[in-house]
Parts: C-alpha cells; structure tokens; sequence
C-alpha cells in the first residue's frame, strides 16, 4: 500500500493519531504569576523515553516590558536524588511573547534521554515584571 492509500485507511489513521496521542504528556499550570513561580513537580517518566520538545501554551498572550521577562524552566533529576540538571528553559520576554494557542517552545533539550524514574520540574524566574498566564506544560517524547 502507497502513503496515498494509507491515508484514506481509517485504521491506519486511526493508528497514526493513537501514536501521536500517546506520545504527549501535559502539566497543567493552573496558576497565571506575576511573580517566581516556586520548583513543582510536572512528570514522572514511567519508561524510559526521549524528550524531541517540550512547551508551554497558553490561553491568552503576554509579552513583557522591555528589559523585563519570565524565563521557563524544566530541570531533570534522575529518580535516585541529588542535584537536578537544566533540561530546557524559554524565556518570555518582549522580543519573545508568548502569543495564545500557540506552543512556546523551551528551546534545544540537554540531556533528552529519560531512564524510567526521572523526574521533570518546573518553575519560572522573573527579571523586571512579566506575566506567566495560565497554560499548559507539555513533553513530546519518542518511546526508547
């Protein structure tokens, strides 16, 4: 069967769409700040996996000041304790708003290989005033 024929199979798709589900997992940030929003816990990694994205969508837009913003960070610990390490982090600034609906991502992941047990945090630090509104935190991985 040719792509073209696999796209009008309705297992297929269904197949396709099922994989593309399953391969999304989101924190919901039910918090807007205006201020540092403190380290929480987003993911547990059930098996071991590898990260291709991670970002942060939002009902609504903000775009700070000039000279001010609220970076996005997601730190990654290994599950057996000990110091965390930067994974990803985005900062929404006035150059760089966060527009609603659409994914912000966090940039180039460090370390995107997560064993089964790796946990992923989240917070945000603020420079000046900057808004984080309402959103939610997603990780796009490939199952290893």
């Amino acid at each position: 069967m040719d792509n073209s024929a696999r796209l009008m199979d309705p297992a297929a798709v269904a197949k396709a769409v099922a994989r593309l589900a399953i391969n999304s997992k989101s924190f919901q940030v039910v918090t807007a700040s205006t201020a540092s929003i403190g380290e929480v816990v987003a993911y547990v990694v059930p098996t071991a996996m590898t990260l291709t994205s991670i970002t942060y969508t939002s009902a609504t837009g903000s775009a700070p000041a000039t000279g001010s913003s609220q970076t996005l960070i997601v730190t990654k610990y290994d599950g057996a304790g000990g110091a965390g390490a930067t994974m990803a982090s985005g900062a929404i600034a006035n150059a760089t708003p966060l527009v609603a609906n659409v994914p912000f991502d966090l940039g180039t992941l460090t370390d995107a290989a997560c064993a089964a047990g790796t946990v992923l945090t989240f917070k945000s630090t603020l420079s000046g005033t900057g808004t984080v509104p309402v959103g939610t935190l997603t990780f796009n991985e490939t199952t290893d």
